[in-house]
């Protein structure tokens, strides 16, 4: 590589570095509503932050986690990492964590906040350089990293202390790693690390949370049939060994999900039944609402689907009837082949995800599939750039992303707004009740679930980690 060649690359991926950057101060702005934890906005609030902060507490004693409906297990076995490197740093000669963690409840939830934020920018760096390294297109790689940013309830989750944070992460990451086969299926290549490293991602996300199952199809696109078993074994193998760790409580979390799978409502609850169908069509409608690209995406890929499975039926049905012989060679009938396996193992895991989600209902459910919806659409510009001049290419790739980028920062605004507004009712009651409490003579405070002060809110996470006195 010349001196000139280098400058450009260099200079390509600084553009890269954009989006993360902004992901990561949108995130810190957002943190600002969000805070203090105890009194957090509805869903970004002391549950599950504060369990989560308990459990981390739990293993640095000695103790298997109480809370494994998630299982959120290694999620948990993170935020211990950060207690202990905290616990290093201010008090390196104290052995007392709990009083530790007690004291610093809010500083500590806010680190871990800080930090899954800066995972999830760097992974959008990290997807952004495997797609711009393997299509060499500046403008479809920063498509890629826009995930956290077009859809408007998924960024504040970006910095929240809950399992969708990691989820985000990981889900970048599995989609960087697999950017050679999902843009150049008919190149890709037999590789020993892909899968393996893929099926460790995999482990790491499905014992992070549940809704995380559907992209573990994301083995099957590895490369050949060893490829796709040292996946599914690294996966296996890895999640054996993360589960190991709450050995104790695998009995607990399985009653749980039992529970939920035969159940109509959320976490176990309402009639046993497996499906409500009546609420279906006002969660679906509330999904399309809430996520509009990425169905529209969805549709587009389907379609996609329908239109190239068609044109291989047809070329293998006029084969099988001894039409004239094919002037297309083996390769790109393989590639073909590879292609709707792509667009046929994504569809799946949209749909399957929706499926979940509709039923066990929450918006924030859908995380981990979410990249997929800008991937469908990285895929047809991708295509559509091999048959166009290079003009029109620049023009129609830059346009969407300057689209998509308006898009994003109408969302972000609105977002801002709307928590700034959520926030000030918030300190409004707080101010209300700490009003009432000076205004009493020595007041007995009585706890509810939620109740927007910090002893409720350190009850509450310790409710989950009795061990913690």
């Amino acid at each position: 590589m010349n001196l000139v060649t280098w400058k450009n690359s260099i200079g390509k991926y600084a553009f890269l570095i954009v989006i993360p950057a902004l992901i990561f101060f949108a995130g810190i702005s957002y943190y600002q509503y969000l805070k203090p934890i105890y009194a957090g906005l509805h869903g970004l609030d002391q549950d599950p932050a504060y369990v989560y902060l308990m459990s981390g507490l739990s293993i640095l004693l000695g103790y298997v986690p109480h809370h494994v409906d998630h299982p959120g297990t290694t999620l948990q076995y993170l935020i211990a990492g950060v207690i202990r490197l905290r616990s290093w740093m201010e008090s390196p000669a104290s052995s007392d964590l709990t009083s530790f963690v007690l004291g610093h409840a809010e500083s500590l939830i806010e680190d871990a906040s800080y930090l899954l934020l800066f995972l999830n920018a760097l992974s959008a760096l990290y997807v952004g350089m495997r797609f711009y390294r393997v299509t060499n297109c500046l403008f479809l790689a920063l498509i890629t990293q826009l995930t956290a940013l077009i859809y408007g309830p998924i960024l504040e989750r970006t910095v929240y202390l809950a399992p969708e944070a990691l989820l985000m992460t990981l889900s970048n990451v599995l989609i960087g790693l697999y950017a050679g086969v999902l843009m150049n299926p008919e190149r890709r290549q037999p590789s020993f690390w892909v899968p393996v490293v893929g099926g460790v991602i995999c482990a790491l996300g499905l014992t992070t949370k549940v809704t995380f199952f559907p992209m573990v199809l994301f083995l099957l696109l590895s490369p050949g049939l060893r490829g796709r078993i040292f996946g599914v074994g690294s996966f296996v193998l890895f999640s054996s060994f993360i589960l190991s760790l709450i050995h104790a409580r695998l009995r607990q979390m399985m009653t749980w999900m039992s529970g939920v799978v035969t159940h109509s409502g959320i976490y176990g609850s309402g009639a046993p039944e497996v499906v409500d169908f009546s609420a279906l069509p006002e969660r679906f409608l509330h999904l399309m609402t809430a996520y509009p690209l990425f169905y529209s995406f969805l549709i587009a890929m389907g379609g996609l689907l329908i239109l190239e499975g068609y044109k291989a039926s047809r070329f293998y049905s006029r084969e099988s009837m001894g039409g004239s012989p094919s002037t297309v060679g083996p390769e790109i009938l393989e590639g073909n082949k590879h292609r709707l396996m792509v667009i046929a193992v994504l569809v799946a895991i949209m749909g399957i995800q929706t499926v979940m989600v509709l039923k066990h209902f929450g918006l924030h459910y859908m995380t981990p599939s979410l990249g997929l919806g800008l991937i469908g659409l990285v895929m047809v510009l991708h295509r559509a750039c091999l048959k166009m001049s290079a003009s029109m290419v620049t023009g129609l790739g830059y346009g969407a992303v300057v689209c998509l980028g308006i898009y994003a920062g109408f969302l972000v605004l609105g977002e801002v707004q709307v928590l700034g507004n959520e926030r000030a009712s918030v300190h409004a009651g707080l101010q209300n009740i700490q009003d009432g409490i000076n205004k009493a003579n020595a007041p007995f405070v009585v706890g509810a679930y939620r109740c927007s002060l910090p002893p409720c809110a350190i009850a509450f996470g310790i409710s989950y980690a009795p061990e913690i006195n």
